[in-house]
């Protein structure tokens, strides 16, 4: 397999990319062909493999409603959601919770979204951060490495008075943060690898504490360059959650 993350660069400019991979005709096609997933009845397990990505984020919720945190009807931001298949999927495997879901995607995205999804209520597309109410629960699966300005992002909710962050699938590397390039079937999209270290001052700054974190399984974290292989890339799961929640 080809290398998939690889350069160092200053900031998400310095990569000089003029197209946006997901805003793409390409990757809106894809998103498009997504047929079977979006059913009410669909059966997770039985669709996915065990250790796929929505899998792996079943499993973080899963955790959340063990330790009482999903009320009976909850709302969350998923950002960067796709065509919200998770939302299906969620609803599906978590029982006596009703969930307020709104997906967070580039404008192509929506458009398509939207008239494909207009009958679900509690699914609504947007492509801005406007919100009436308060959301409990930021998610975000596979998509924290392609923000350019993380902590503007965070401090938005922060500011919405949201309980929750859940960051799937978030590439951390053992030294400070990096900036790089991932290719994406020949177009060049900025990434950021964190650090946990700063991840967790910035949130305990904002009164939040870290509450859990686990090690995602993303197979194609070795096809990184030869410059990138000594910071020891590896995918985790983790939760920051406000600290008045914690006893």
């Amino acid at each position: 397999m080809n290398i998939i993350w690889s350069g160092i660069y200053k900031n998400f400019k310095s990569i000089n990319e003029t197209k946006d991979a997901f805003n793409s005709q390409k990757w809106v096609n894809n998103l498009s062909k997504e047929k079977k997933i979006h059913k009410p009845n669909y059966n997770l397990n039985k669709n996915l493999h065990l250790q796929s990505a929505e899998n792996q984020y079943l499993n973080i919720f899963q955790y959340l409603k063990k330790k009482l945190l999903l009320k009976s009807k909850i709302s969350i931001a998923d950002y960067g959601g796709a065509l919200g298949s998770f939302y299906f999927k969620l609803s599906n495997n978590i029982q006596n919770t009703n969930f307020d879901w709104h997906v967070i995607e580039k404008k192509n995205v929506v458009k398509i979204a939207k008239k494909k999804f207009k009958k679900e209520k509690n699914l609504k597309f947007k492509n801005r951060i406007y919100f009436k109410n308060e959301i409990d629960i930021f998610f975000a699966g596979s998509s924290m490495q392609y923000i350019n300005n993380w902590k503007k992002l965070i401090l938005q909710f922060i500011n919405k008075d949201t309980n929750i962050f859940v960051l799937c699938d978030l590439p951390l590397v053992n030294k400070t943060q990096i900036i790089t390039k991932q290719n994406y079937f020949g177009i060049y999209v900025p990434v950021r690898f964190y650090n946990l270290k700063i991840l967790k001052n910035f949130f305990e700054n904002n009164g939040y504490t870290l509450l859990y974190k686990n090690k995602f399984q993303n197979y194609y974290e070795k096809y990184t360059s030869k410059e990138l292989k000594k910071y020891n890339l590896k995918f985790y799961n983790v939760i920051f959650i406000k600290k008045k929640f914690i006893k």
